[in-house]
């Protein structure tokens, strides 16, 4: 960032804390945490509305095709995951940490 530009991001700073200094405060306090269930809720609300405007925007032939290239590459990978269960991210992450700590009596 050049100088002029650090400049004039320190004025408009400075007039708008003289324009609302509770901003000031509010912007420099740690963002709010929230719980995964709460994060969990959230993605669901958007993957539901994201679907809503895809049936509401997309022609029925074109969401034919999308359904069908989805359950043709979904489904059998769901059925793999389901099958292999080495494949699933929370297993390879374990499987990563036993392979790093060597049991005793290996040589």
């Amino acid at each position: 960032m050049t100088e002029r530009e650090k400049k004039v991001l320190a004025e408009l700073g400075a007039e708008l804390q003289a324009d609302d200094p509770s901003l000031g405060a509010e912007l420099s306090r740690p963002p709010a945490t929230r719980s995964p269930t709460r994060m969990k809720v959230d993605r669901v609300v958007q993957a539901l509305a994201v679907l809503a405007m895809v049936l509401v925007l997309v022609p029925a032939d074109w969401f034919g095709l999308v359904l069908a290239l989805v359950l043709m590459v979904g489904l059998p990978l769901l059925v793999l995951l389901w099958v292999d269960p080495t494949l699933r991210p929370r297993a390879a992450r374990s499987r990563r940490n036993d392979d790093s700590h060597p049991q005793e009596g290996q040589g």
